[in-house]
């Protein structure tokens, strides 16, 4: 089920200092806009009303200031940057020296972990990306098996070591890595989980200008096959037990058809997050 994290009320307006842009998401319009004006001053953007914003001949989308720009949004920068596994019991797993692309101050690293346990109801309780505490976004729980996601700011370095504690022993574990640059908001704009058989409608609305990373595990599993997102990685974690992600990026609003399939795979979890 698609879980919106926060409700949608109309801004009244945005002040744009002279030579910024900003993403401006407002009655269902996203628009990039720039303040080119030639006077060197702020400008103000009445969003209220779809009329004040965008609808109508006086919309401001429609009557643009001298010098000022608006296009369509840009999503974040989305890359997959790594994947490892481990077929050890532990409760402590360790990954070094995985990649995490090219440091940037705006750069969030987001990690999604998965994990078989012999205990039901076991998960991923802490996690650290470069010794920086990542915050827990979504987990996803089916009886012994567990995907979720994680995220921190890491500004430096091109690799980490990723480091996680478990609630229990797990039989086998392993992760997907990828960075988000150009975030509005670390907290995800929404988020999804599924324990049902495969194939799982993992299907969303996504906002204008967003990125939308997926992931899922199911033990006696020979491979998953995405529909609606791009797949970055398939691993067998441990003879028949797979780990999976997939990702997407999206300049427009709109409903989105995303599922994931696979044979004969049991205890079956996925988790998805939508970001801008």
């Amino acid at each position: 089920m698609l879980q919106p994290l926060a409700a949608a009320f109309a801004t009244d307006s945005y002040t744009l200092s002279s030579g910024a842009t900003l993403d401006i998401d407002e009655h269902g319009v996203c628009r990039d806009v720039y303040n080119g004006h030639a006077s060197g001053a702020s400008i103000m953007v009445p969003t209220k009303t779809a009329a004040e914003w965008s609808t109508g001949s006086y919309a401001f989308l429609n009557a643009l200031p001298p010098g000022v720009a608006a296009g369509a949004c840009a999503p974040p920068t989305l890359a997959f940057t790594d994947a490892d596994k481990n077929g050890n019991n532990s409760a402590f797993y360790s990954y070094n020296n995985m990649n995490i692309g090219t440091a940037s101050s705006d750069r969030h690293v987001v990690v999604i972990f998965q994990m078989q346990s012999n205990t039901a109801g076991a998960v991923a309780s802490a996690m650290t990306i470069g010794g920086i505490t990542a915050t827990k976004l979504v987990s996803s729980i089916n009886v012994e098996t567990e995907t979720s996601f994680w995220i921190a700011n890491v500004p430096t370095g091109t690799t980490a070591n990723i480091v996680t504690s478990l609630s229990a022993t797990a039989v086998r574990s392993g992760l997907h890595v990828y960075t988000l640059k150009d975030l509005q908001s670390a907290t995800p704009y929404a988020t999804s989980t599924s324990t049902a058989a495969l194939p799982q409608d993992l299907s969303v609305s996504v906002p204008a200008g967003s990125a939308v990373i997926a992931g899922t595990y199911a033990d006696s599993c020979p491979g998953f096959t995405w529909t609606g997102l791009t797949e970055d990685n398939d691993q067998a974690m441990e003879t028949s037990r797979r780990g999976g992600a997939a990702s997407g990026t999206y300049t427009a609003s709109g409903s989105q058809s995303i599922s994931v399939n696979g044979t004969s795979c049991l205890l079956p979890t996925s988790a998805l997050a939508i970001w801008k």
